[in-house]
């Protein structure tokens, strides 16, 4: 079956990381467009029944069924011919939608990584691609977060896209209760897991200063080799790119907040070249470290 390629802007609008639709979907797996993406997908079955083609393994669904989409997962909906109309929910995201220093990054797992999801109680979840069936409660109170977020998507009222947040906040921790429920992690994924979380938080204490591989394999234990190939995997970019966004994010921090001059916060962030710090700046915020300056203190 051909596979279709979407991006991001096949369907975020301009400047958002978040969309979401409600569909109906064919009655034939040959009508639609088995595809994959470069963002995470949240799809909810709201009514009917049908399939649900996932890299190749055919899942029967019906109302009340959740999938989790990764980054280049191919998959495709279509409905029973018997069945009432396959309607489904899909949200589609990219986790920096709820933490920038995420930026890039394309796996559902990976937002284990910000601040915002690291719960007591809910440190050992994991998704390792499967769907989640919902009993009664959990389908009543996920259907009307949805439909919530739908309207507030189209509405675009003021503070929509705060709201959309907060509502995304609840639906992840909700699944992430789910997942925690019924052990559908690895012990394989949980590790992997928490060598990349360890990965990041070194590099988040350490990234103002000259950090090399060979220092984060010695304070992480693990080889050079496997710190490249695990992040590369799971963020999609290197870990030099990383820390890149980690001094940036910190140097327009400073800037919006101190009165110190631009050679100084590159400094105080880890650059030693000023030259390389306009060249990484731009290249990130896509605007001159002058310019956000004369912005954040217009």
């Amino acid at each position: 079956m051909e596979t279709k390629k979407y991006v991001a802007n096949d369907y975020f609008r301009p400047n958002e990381l978040f969309h979401i639709n409600y569909i109906k979907e064919a009655t034939s797996k040959d009508v639609g467009n088995y595809h994959s993406h470069d963002f995470v997908e949240i799809c909810y079955v709201a009514t009917g029944s049908g399939h649900h083609i996932v890299d190749g393994q055919d899942y029967p669904v019906r109302k009340g069924d959740l999938f989790i989409i990764n980054y280049d997962m191919r998959h495709i909906f279509y409905q029973d011919e018997s069945s009432d109309a396959l309607k489904v929910f899909n949200v589609v995201f990219k986790p920096a939608f709820f933490d920038h220093l995420l930026i890039n990054f394309n796996d559902f797992n990976t937002l284990t990584l910000s601040y915002l999801f690291k719960i007591e109680g809910l440190e050992e979840w994991n998704f390792a691609g499967s769907d989640l069936r919902l009993d009664a409660d959990e389908q009543r109170a996920l259907q009307t977060i949805f439909e919530n977020m739908l309207r507030e998507y189209n509405a675009q009222l003021p503070g929509y896209n705060n709201v959309l947040r907060g509502n995304m906040i609840e639906l992840i921790v909700k699944i992430m209760r789910n997942l925690k429920n019924r052990s559908l992690s690895t012990p394989e994924v949980n590790e992997k897991a928490k060598k990349i979380d360890s990965i990041v938080q070194y590099l988040k204490e350490n990234y103002a200063g000259h950090i090399t591989l060979s220092d984060l394999a010695f304070n992480t234990f693990f080889s050079k080799n496997y710190i490249c190939k695990i992040f590369k995997e799971t963020t999609g970019m290197t870990i030099k790119e990383y820390v890149h966004i980690l001094q940036i994010e910190d140097a327009c921090h400073l800037i919006a907040n101190t009165t110190d001059k631009l050679t100084e916060i590159a400094l105080k962030v880890g650059f030693t070249d000023y030259k390389n710090f306009f060249s990484v700046f731009k290249k990130i915020k896509s605007i001159s470290p002058q310019d956000f300056k004369k912005n954040a203190h217009h």
